[in-house]
């Protein structure tokens, strides 16, 4: 944990986008005291897992979406006039299936996050085209637009899925 420390001390740059700014954000914070303590240990296990999409019990290599962003709790989703975007593989059906959902539920598609978008969805399965392997542009944009003030979720395709369902 502390060549760590040191090693974000000699690459602040790491530290100012995401991901890099909430790993460092949460481990500077962690280790402010000097101790690490098991809870600590385990929240930052929990962030590097979310961040990478990968869960304790995989034990194979996969191309998981990051849960990072993801509003905790999950915010209604709300569907009538509101704009989606989707990024990742949806496990649901096509992309166009889901773009039809919202539509027919009097929402808007989006194909870029923009001040308009309200719901980023992003589905469990990283997209080739990504810029990294569990992210692509769209989440950090949303990112972004997030630390700006801008009332943008980003939400899981389950969550979404489960909106469709009882809505």
């Amino acid at each position: 944990m502390a060549a760590l420390k040191r090693w974000l001390a000699g690459h602040p740059d790491a530290g100012v986008l995401y991901p890099g700014k909430t790993v460092a954000e949460r481990l500077l914070r962690i280790y402010e005291d000097g101790v690490i303590s098991a809870d600590e240990r385990e929240e930052l296990n929990d962030l590097l897992l979310d961040l990478t999409g990968e869960t304790e019990e995989h034990d194979q290599p996969l191309n998981l979406s990051t849960r990072l962003p993801f509003d905790e709790p999950t915010p209604t989703i709300l569907f009538d006039g509101q704009e989606h975007v989707f990024t990742g593989r949806m496990l649901c059906g096509t992309r166009q299936d889901c773009e039809r959902k919202v539509v027919d539920r009097g929402g808007r598609v989006g194909k870029t996050v923009t001040k308009r978008t309200n719901f980023l969805v992003i589905g469990p399965i990283a997209s080739s085209a990504w810029l990294e392997s569990t992210h692509g542009r769209k989440i950090l944009r949303a990112v972004e637009l997030r630390s700006e003030g801008l009332q943008l979720r980003i939400v899981s395709e389950e969550a979404w899925i489960h909106a469709i369902e009882s809505g």
